[in-house]
């Protein structure tokens, strides 16, 4: 992460996804590096990057190469199906690889504070570790996040089952985060279905035998 910290200067950002819940200790694979910006920051934070060699990654976040790299036409309409179903990240999103000299495979990606409804503006920094200008925060404001974006999704998609994955598989699978994280919260769609997923007013949700479902594979 001190590649893209650097790049970023003062610009502050808080890992997300797959990032974030690896720093906590879920047992994963991080191929790719999430990073929310303050809306205000966005734009600024993407000129940061291609000034530093970052090149323009345009392709959905459910293709991990390149379509254009593959020349068999059923391949080109797989990853044409996957665009489908991560539209709403790829709207709310900005892909970039690594400059070559990095050696770094997995690609950057800038989220709007906004879109993850989660801000260093409204949290307290306590909430957070903080790695130079990186914010990484604690289990309960990560689920929250999650849950708080997927039940604003339009629709299921892949993209939301993943985020339904990460929310209730791996962050509170996981990371035993307790049933009433979110009762605080004004959010009382979140709210509901956090406790509908995790099956909390019957019975509960085994969470040593919950079912980890496959990633992409392309």
């Amino acid at each position: 992460m001190d590649y893209i910290a650097l790049t970023l200067g003062p610009i502050c950002a808080i890992a997300w996804g797959e990032l974030a819940m690896g720093y906590l200790g879920v047992g994963l694979v991080v191929n790719n590096y999430m990073l929310v910006i303050n809306d205000n920051d966005f734009d600024t934070a993407i000129e940061s990057l291609r000034g530093a060699g970052f090149r323009d990654a345009p392709w959905s976040y459910g293709s991990r190469s390149d379509p254009r790299l593959f020349q068999d036409r059923r391949i080109q309409a797989i990853h044409q199906l996957f665009a489908q179903e991560y539209r709403n990240i790829d709207d709310n999103s900005a892909r970039f690889s690594f400059p070559p000299k990095s050696g770094i495979e997995e690609r950057a990606i800038l989220l709007r504070s906004s879109y993850t409804h989660l801000s260093l503006a409204s949290v307290p920094e306590s909430r957070f570790t903080v790695m130079d200008n990186i914010y990484y925060p604690d289990s309960e404001l990560l689920l929250e996040s999650f849950v708080k974006t997927v039940v604003r999704e339009p629709g299921w998609s892949q993209w939301a089952s993943n985020l339904e994955m990460w929310a209730i598989t791996y962050v509170y699978g996981q990371l035993m985060v307790n049933d009433a994280v979110l009762d605080s919260s004004s959010d009382e769609k979140a709210t509901a279905w956090f406790d509908d997923k995790i099956q909390r007013y019957s019975g509960g949700i085994d969470r040593t035998t919950v079912t980890k479902r496959i990633g992409r594979n392309w």
